[in-house]
């Protein structure tokens, strides 16, 4: 659901204690993603300058399949750092906690176990359904 420019967005349901808090939990968790990404990533590339002489090709196979996991997790990984900075940005704007979708509150339980989450359990189920098409935007 868009907002038109005539309506501001909903302002955020939580008070500035608890914006403090959620800025704490976001921040940790995307200082802890930030040196999992980087280890992981060290480690994917050492992986990758190991000799792969003929009488080790069943494990240079063995190790490049674990590096692609790895390098699939980064990714992921990657993406929630990302989310992380978008939900930190919504702080700022006052509008953290609040539905990008409906523009009604998100539970703070949702908050808690995801603090960047952009939808309710319920937006977000319609969208994981197909019942809604939810736009990435991802600039």
């Amino acid at each position: 659901m868009s907002h038109e420019s005539s309506n501001p967005p909903p302002r955020s349901p939580f008070s500035k204690d608890d914006l403090r808090h959620f800025r704490a939990l976001l921040l940790a968790r995307r200082a802890r993603l930030q040196s999992t990404v980087e280890a992981m990533q060290e480690g994917a590339l050492r992986a990758g300058d190991q000799d792969t002489s003929v009488d080790h090709l069943a494990d240079h196979a063995s190790d490049v399949a674990e590096q692609d996991l790895t390098l699939t997790f980064v990714e992921n990984e990657r993406h929630e750092i990302y989310e992380i900075g978008r939900a930190l940005m919504r702080i700022e704007e006052g509008t953290y906690g609040v539905c990008q979708g409906t523009g009604e509150p998100i539970g703070r339980p949702r908050l808690e176990a995801i603090p960047y989450a952009r939808y309710t359990i319920a937006y977000q189920s319609k969208i994981e359904s197909g019942e809604i098409d939810a736009e990435e935007d991802l600039a």
